[in-house]
């Protein structure tokens, strides 16, 4: 299924340390007007895009956002999912303003809520921002009160990768609703490598807290992906390969993301991203998984080096 990846605007109420959009460009608009947005929502779906995705910044910002995914449901997109922090949502209007556009769809529509924490202090910290953090718990109470789908982001940070399964006993016990978590180790863009540096763990230590935390969710029948702009090798997810290659099995098809600079292709799994922005050891030619891997972020490489990759003699992936 081609999938539209729409950035409505550039603006955001939350200021998150490991942001990969960041702030407007010098002489790039902030935001689509509604009738650009409608004019480009209409014509991608002419060009055969089943899914869309509202992205930002953060697109409840927009005040005409219920009436574009309205407007995308009637186009004949399949999927239409809007990605949030959820903390405007916590008021129950722009809920109910989507329900009375098109109460019959409510099932197309999901919000992918941005959730880094299970504790304030860290989900303060890591969003650079105050008296967010129970507007998206609250927020993602209206999601389920209205009746539509939820899922959780949750960016694997320095900060919060120890309590990874206490995490995932909070969402079970307090969103247990929640169509999937999604795990997302940070995509290191250049604007934020200052900051980076702080938050962006180790991935050796992180794997035992991470393979808890899945083993809990997947035990109670809760879905766990892992995000396409965050994937990191294979061997430095052991006990978990079968994330990785879900998440290219499903997000390896035709997408596009667009804002008001500039509009591309899903990078994630091209041979040229891969080569321009991570590196392999010497050791990375003999592995089993060579051709499947992408290698370790540059950045990442720079700060920790490459010791951690331990190539496999035989494939992890059952079916190849």
């Amino acid at each position: 299924m081609k999938k539209f990846n729409f950035s409505l605007l550039w603006d955001c109420n939350e200021d998150c340390l490991f942001c990969a959009k960041g702030h407007v460009p010098p002489g790039v608009k902030s935001r689509f007007s509604s009738d650009e947005a409608i004019k480009t929502i209409f014509k991608k779906r002419k060009e055969g895009f089943e899914a869309i995705s509202f992205d930002g910044g953060e697109p409840t910002l927009m005040k005409d956002l219920p009436k574009l995914i309205a407007f995308a449901i009637k186009c004949g997109y399949k999927e239409v999912c809007v990605l949030t922090n959820a903390v405007l949502l916590s008021d129950l209007k722009i809920l109910e303003k989507i329900k009375t556009y098109d109460s019959k769809d409510k099932k197309k529509v999901s919000f992918s809520v941005s959730l880094h924490s299970h504790k304030e202090e860290v989900a303060n910290y890591l969003t650079a921002s105050k008296n967010t953090f129970h507007k998206t718990l609250k927020g993602i109470e209206n999601i389920l009160k209205c009746g539509f789908t939820v899922s959780i982001y949750h960016i694997i940070a320095s900060q919060n990768y120890k309590d990874l399964p206490n995490f995932a006993k909070f969402i079970l016990k307090k969103f247990p609703e929640a169509d999937n978590i999604t795990f997302s180790y940070i995509y290191p863009v250049s604007h934020k490598f200052n900051t980076l540096k702080d938050i962006y763990p180790k991935l050796l230590p992180v794997g035992p807290y991470l393979k808890k935390a899945v083993k809990l969710l997947e035990k109670s029948d809760t879905e766990v992906r892992l995000s396409s702009c965050g994937i990191i090798p294979p061997c430095l997810m052991k006990g978990m390969e079968h994330l990785l290659k879900r998440t290219h099995e499903e997000d390896n098809i035709e997408s596009i993301t667009c804002d008001t600079a500039t509009t591309d292709k899903f990078p994630f799994f091209s041979e040229i991203f891969n080569r321009e922005n991570k590196i392999k050891s010497s050791k990375c030619a003999a592995c089993a998984v060579n051709d499947f891997c992408g290698g370790l972020w540059k950045f990442y490489a720079n700060i920790y080096g490459l010791e951690e990759l331990k190539p496999y003699k035989k494939s992890p992936f059952k079916s190849e």
